[in-house]
């Protein structure tokens, strides 16, 4: 049977719109999209309009129908966020940020955005020094909300556009001797998130959203909940963590004190540890590191100590192993041989005790022991054709 009815969405700022969505059959046909507007009444009207050509057993065309009022490219921006119910809240912010960077742009209607007005944008973001990176991830964003306008071509999808150069830099993670130094800089308040990725190889978002209910301190190890991961997406994986680490985090709280779902550092934000690093490193005399330099440290570490690069990938998240190939393979630390040993003996550990668990466990038939086999997990030296790697020594 046929439908329309209206939807109403409140935008960041607080505006209320209203979408008009219909069906041509019954509720297994697809939904359709019939207007969006700013106030009750249009969509009412158009409401009544779309029900009259269903009846009349016609499809609707809306071409016929009374041109909607065009908002601004911002407001459409607006409007298409609240319906992005099934974004993370980092992608959201992402797009909240480049809504913020519209300027004159946001001033236009969706129709009216020319190929002209989108390179001038861009100009501008690069005059403001913004990262070619981040220039690329607010294009997207307009290329979405342009998408959801039903702007056909879509301006932010041409080729004629020109963006920023984006140079790949190499992975030149810090040394232990400037980890060492680093951690003794730094504020109190960061100095254990500081050690949790140097050991963890977390990226900050995942650490800043551990719960003291992800940590198991009979096993020694941490759970990145599913959902918590880099988009996520990504399954739940465990993360072995030193006993010596461990203990420290476990004087934080008494165990009748904790709330296993409170925040394990309540309060941690991507710019305040970067913010203190960075401080810390100026300090100290060393070179500046982000918090994710430590990540790309663990990893490389662990890939120099020899542990199968499929067991890596499970370890730190990896969507494909030749990402951790590809990216840190070639990176070389000059870290003391006991220290690749501990960390070698740590991940190798962690995976044994997972192979014992799947006795009693359920697994994903994906993390079979046969299929572990098949991508190499075995735990010795060489499956991946990468031997360990033995730095020198230095003061």
């Amino acid at each position: 049977m046929p439908s329309v009815h209206i939807i109403t969405r409140t935008t960041n700022s607080g505006a209320k719109r209203y979408f008009v969505r219909y069906r041509l059959g019954g509720r297994e046909s697809r939904l359709l999209h019939g207007g969006v507007f700013t106030t009750l009444r249009e969509a009412q009207e158009r409401e009544r309009w779309i029900g009259g050509e269903l009846a009349a057993l016609r499809v609707p065309d809306l071409r016929l129908a009374a041109p909607e009022p065009q908002a601004p490219l911002v407001d459409v921006a607006e409007t298409y966020l609240a319906t992005r119910i099934d974004a993370t809240e980092s992608t959201l912010k992402t797009y909240r940020q480049a809504v913020a960077k519209l300027g004159p742009l946001g001033t236009l209607e969706p129709g009216a955005v020319a190929v002209p007005d989108v390179q001038a944008w861009i100009t501008r973001m690069i005059a403001d020094k913004l990262a070619p990176a981040t220039i690329r991830k607010y294009l997207d964003a307009v290329r979405q909300v342009l998408d959801f306008a039903d702007v056909e071509p879509n301006p932010a999808r041409s080729r004629k556009l020109r963006l920023p150069r984006s140079d790949q830099t190499e992975v030149d993670p810090p040394t232990a001797g400037h980890v060492a130094v680093l951690v003794e800089a730094i504020s109190p308040r960061y100095r254990l998130a500081v050690r949790l990725l140097d050991w963890t190889g977390l990226r900050v978002g995942e650490l800043a959203q551990l719960r003291w209910g992800d940590l198991d301190f009979r096993d020694a190890r941490l759970r990145v909940a599913r959902g918590r991961t880099k988009g996520g997406t990504a399954g739940r994986r465990w993360v072995p963590i030193p006993v010596e680490l461990l203990a420290d985090v476990a004087d934080m709280v008494p165990p009748e004190d904790r709330d296993l779902g409170a925040e394990l550092l309540p309060g941690l934000s991507q710019t305040g540890l970067r913010n203190a690093m960075t401080r810390a490193c100026r300090l100290a005399g060393i070179p500046a590191y982000s918090p994710h330099d430590l990540r790309h440290r663990y990893i490389s570490l662990l890939v120099m100590a020899g542990v199968p690069l499929p067991l890596v990938r499970e370890v730190v998240g990896h969507s494909r192993a030749s990402v951790t190939l590809d990216v840190y393979s070639h990176v070389m630390l000059d870290e003391p041989p006991e220290a690749l040993a501990a960390r070698r003996s740590l991940v190798m550990e962690r995976d044994d005790r997972d192979s014992r668990d799947a006795s009693v466990m359920p697994r994903d038939s994906a993390d079979t022991p046969e299929t572990r086999a098949r991508k190499g997990i075995t735990g010795e030296v060489g499956d991946t054709g990468l031997e360990p790697v033995t730095p020198s020594l230095s003061s």
